[in-house]
């Protein structure tokens, strides 16, 4: 089990470092997997070029650079304690913080990666918005954006944002599984719709194929009233208690509108619960 958390020394990088960990400690006192464990600390580091003095990189700038990259990683690190009963491995690489990020995670064959940022109010900086919209569309690992606002990171109550339509990978649905049994925590199965009732035959049935994929655990269906997927999930967690939203990302966004450019992490910031991306593709 590979867990890679990007670092950009935020407190976003802190949070994530210490969800990362715990998520972390649990399968390995579980002794779920077979595989050995493992904690990736990735930085991605360049020499700054602002203008044609620096346009020419030479070879001393690239060690100063990296030896700078690398101290900021080790007093980063120093503040962080919780990862050190578990094994862990620094990565430095000279790359932009997106491509450098893909490469590792398909490299390293990464499980999951945990990623910090700034929740609602928060005046921590973190990754930017679009590195982090980059990561939800196109790692193909699961991944976890943790608000900087959440402190307590052991979810009882998790919902499933879904259209319904059942995965077209089943093992898209096994980390979420294994975390969900794992913290003997509920699952609700969120379908936002704005007539329930008018829900058609196809996505009944490919409804109750997707049930059966958690038979083995608690779960429920709920169908909130709304004609906009990302109102009607926004409402839902302001009256419920979910301590983790997970979705289903497929080939094709779901949903849509949440998945647009202009409302993906506004979505994100608002809502101060934890996301897991679940790639379906």
């Amino acid at each position: 089990m590979k867990i890679l958390i990007p670092i950009d020394f935020s407190y976003g990088s802190r949070q994530a470092l210490t969800f990362a960990t715990a998520i972390g400690s649990l399968y390995q006192n579980h002794q779920i997997f077979s595989d050995d464990l493992e904690l990736l600390m990735f930085h991605a580091y360049h020499p700054p070029i602002g203008n044609q003095a620096n346009f020419f990189i030479d070879p001393e700038m690239l060690r100063r650079e990296e030896n700078r990259a690398r101290n900021k990683m080790t007093k980063f690190m120093a503040t962080v304690s919780s990862e050190a009963h578990l094994p862990h491995r620094q990565i430095l690489m000279m790359s932009t913080a997106r491509e450098g990020l893909i490469h590792k995670v398909k490299e390293e064959h990464v499980d999951l990666v945990v990623m910090g940022i700034g929740g609602e109010g928060s005046v921590h900086t973190s990754f930017t918005d679009s590195t982090v919209r980059y990561a939800m569309e196109h790692l193909p690992c699961p991944l976890l954006v943790v608000p900087s606002t959440i402190q307590n990171f052991h979810p009882k109550h998790i919902g499933l944002a879904t259209d319904l339509e059942a995965p077209k990978h089943r093992q898209s649905l096994w980390l979420l599984k294994q975390l969900t049994s794992l913290w003997e925590a509920r699952l609700d199965i969120l379908h936002v719709h704005p007539a329930p009732e008018q829900i058609d035959v196809t996505h009944a049935t490919e409804a109750l194929e997707l049930s059966e994929a958690f038979q083995d655990l608690e779960h429920d269906y709920h169908f909130p009233i709304e004609e906009n997927p990302v109102k009607g999930l926004e409402a839902y967690l302001r009256e419920h208690p979910v301590d983790l939203l997970a979705m289903l990302h497929h080939s094709y966004a779901f949903p849509e509108s949440l998945f647009h450019r202009s409302t993906s992490l506004g979505f994100l910031k608002k809502i101060r619960t934890p996301m897991l991306i679940l790639q379906d593709k």
